[in-house]
């Protein structure tokens, strides 16, 4: 089967949504940004030297930032062509936008999740490092690490601090979409639908599970909503120290 690039698969996501984007002026943004890195990403540098070329060509360069709320990352531009318009974008927008061109240098560059929070790694067998977005000072990461690491060593099933693959991913985003898109915009089925394809793609993906028991409460289905939870839990106990019925990854 012939291999379709990262952001191009993500794009055809985005596109059920914005019916008006241009799949060729995101194309076209993502491989100018890859053509401008590869020149300076050689391979003498070393791995930490790659990471500090990519995140100054971001943040710096091209001036992208993290959208922040009353102090937290905004969970609200996560979309690749939102991300890149706005240059602004949440931790989930950002590390999309970051693994859509890393995509295409081949670099051993992964997502992971945490606790209401999307991170990076860098592993290439050699070298782990962590790349988060949000401020180092807010305390905010190193409480969400630590408890992904303590519930990624209890449960197997967990999907904490795992490398997601491209279609786990995608499942994240399918997710954030039903929540923060077609709930907020009283599109309920559409939610469902979002989630459903999202769990064909993370079949063990806790927060889709525990989102779509939100939606079947909403839609006085209690029976699956119950079904729903309790398999959430399951895979995850953190979620029962969820208080609001609101997806962040």
């Amino acid at each position: 089967m012939e291999y379709t690039p990262f952001y191009k698969r993500l794009l055809a996501h985005c596109i059920e949504v914005y019916p008006s984007l241009s799949l060729k002026k995101y194309e076209q943004i993502i491989q100018e940004y890859y053509n401008k890195l590869k020149v300076k990403l050689t391979e003498n540098i070393s791995a930490i030297e790659k990471l500090k070329i990519l995140e100054s060509f971001l943040f710096n360069n091209r001036k992208y930032k993290l959208s922040v709320f009353q102090g937290y990352p905004s969970p609200d531009y996560f979309s690749l062509n939102r991300v890149i318009d706005e240059k602004t974008g949440s931790c989930l927008g950002l590390c999309l936008l970051f693994l859509s061109i890393i995509d295409l240098l081949h670099l051993p560059i992964f997502g992971i999740l945490s606790p209401k929070h999307m991170l990076l790694i860098y592993d290439d067998d050699k070298i782990q490092k962590y790349i988060d977005f949000t401020d180092p000072t807010s305390g905010i990461p190193q409480y969400y690490f630590s408890q992904a690491e303590y519930f990624s060593k209890i449960s197997c099933k967990t999907p904490y601090l795992k490398k997601l693959s491209h279609n786990e991913l995608i499942a994240v985003y399918l997710v954030n979409r039903a929540v923060y898109i077609h709930v907020n915009r009283g599109f309920l089925n559409n939610a469902v639908q979002d989630i459903n394809r999202a769990l064909e793609l993370f079949p063990d993906y806790s927060y889709a599970y525990y989102n779509r028991s939100i939606i079947n409460i909403i839609q006085n289905n209690t029976e699956m909503a119950l079904k729903d939870l309790h398999y959430s839990l399951k895979l995850d106990p953190l979620l029962k120290n969820i208080i609001y019925p609101k997806m962040t990854y």
